[in-house]
């Protein structure tokens, strides 16, 4: 049932995030049982994260989904820039977290 995942995926995480930010962040739901961080063939940062409880997932993609990640200076600049809003190639907001639930390869 697609409505009860304990696998996310998340992008747009910063670049200056390591292992033990992306564990604080998303470790405050619940119980990790598994990260995967990566980067792309662009460089781009992207994990994937396994809870003990769907209840600690969906809660994480509730909160985390769309979250701002810039800092104020970045957010600052990018109004300077005309940029605030930009969206990204895949469609998705720069500057915020994508967070949801992992999708099987024949889901997708």
């Amino acid at each position: 049932r697609p409505d009860i995942y304990t696998n996310i995926y998340i992008k747009g995480i910063p670049d200056s995030w390591d292992e033990a930010k992306v564990n604080e962040e998303f470790g405050a739901f619940g119980s990790i049982t598994s990260m995967a961080l990566r980067q792309d063939p662009k460089g781009r940062m992207f994990a994937f994260i396994n809870f003990e409880e769907p209840e600690q997932a969906k809660q994480c993609v509730e909160t985390m989904h769309l979250k701002e990640v810039r800092t104020p200076e970045e957010i600052e600049k990018a109004k300077e820039d005309g940029k605030e809003d930009e969206v990204g190639p895949d469609g998705h907001s720069e500057g915020k977290l994508y967070v949801q639930r992992a999708q099987s390869k024949a889901e997708r």
